[in-house]
């Protein structure tokens, strides 16, 4: 019989397949693929048995549009409100500068643009790291970092219903790709827990031929934030329990998930991107 705990990670399993098939079914109807593939070059144009000469308007209209959309790195100000002071404002301004040139987010921020024109959306993650050592009285801060990065589009899945996501979200999860012998020596619980081929590596003859698979095997991990519970899920694929699961952030009162968009489609959570209305002409 199974126990309260693999009933829940069995539900949440079942979910975001459910919201993977609902996005795969979206990416196949709107060929974002497609428009990849034709970003890189990969046409399959021909007249009668001649190939046709490949003329890559995707690829120019996307440099164009990070070109037009992202030039420079903008300088941030901050004006002090209510109770601040232009001393606080001031330093708060230039820590908020200094950590976007660190965290190099403009880099992050061309992904996202050219993610956003192909696909139609992209996703942008952000908080604090902390990692600890020890338990209970002997517990210490070992490293605290900020991050705010680029999640792409095949790593995040979130309820069926939401028409606005991240606003209107029950929960989102995004896919996290690690290392087996990083999962099993940083969580515990997990001798159960089987690795797989990175999704990259889909040729079977290639895994064969590996001698020390121990260098390819990976986990296929969900993060999952349950926004009515305010809790944290950390699941593995085909594993029957929580590898990690914490309270919701305190600093967080939303999703630290923003989705960049440009082309709103009424009733659809997902945007269109700016290359369909134009691509098969």
């Amino acid at each position: 019989m199974a126990s309260a705990e693999q009933t829940n990670v069995a539900k949440w399993s079942e979910r975001i397949s459910v919201a993977k098939k609902r996005r795969d079914t979206a990416s196949q109807e709107n060929n974002w693929e497609t428009f990849i593939d034709e970003y890189k070059n990969k046409y399959n144009v021909s007249l009668g048995s001649i190939k046709a000469p490949i003329i890559n308007e995707v690829y120019a209209y996307v440099q164009s549009s990070i070109s037009n959309l992202y030039f420079r790195d903008p300088y941030i100000t901050v004006n002090p409100k209510k109770k601040g002071t232009k001393k606080s404002a001031f330093l708060i301004e230039q820590l908020i500068n200094y950590y976007w040139r660190e965290l190099k987010i403009k880099e992050e921020m061309e992904r996202e643009i050219m993610e956003t024109v192909l696909v139609g959306h992209s996703w942008h993650k952000t908080g604090i790291t902390l990692e600890t050592w020890g338990e209970a009285e002997n517990l210490k801060v070992v490293r605290e970092d900020i991050y705010s990065k680029r999640v792409g589009w095949r790593d995040m899945v979130f309820n069926l219903g939401s028409m606005n996501p991240p606003y209107d979200c029950l929960w989102m999860a995004q896919r996290i790709i690690k290392p087996l012998d990083e999962v099993k020596r940083k969580y515990s619980g997990t001798g159960k827990l089987d690795g797989v081929p990175h999704p990259l590596m889909a040729d079977e003859k290639s895994m064969k031929k590996i001698q020390f698979k121990d260098d390819v095997m990976f986990t296929v991990l969900w993060e999952v934030w349950d926004a009515q519970n305010r809790e944290v899920h950390l699941i593995a694929e085909n594993h029957d329990k929580f590898l990690n699961e914490r309270d919701w952030p305190e600093y967080l009162d939303k999703f630290p998930f923003d989705m960049l968009w440009f082309n709103h489609m009424p009733d659809d959570p997902y945007p269109m991107s700016d290359i369909a209305p134009w691509n098969d002409q």
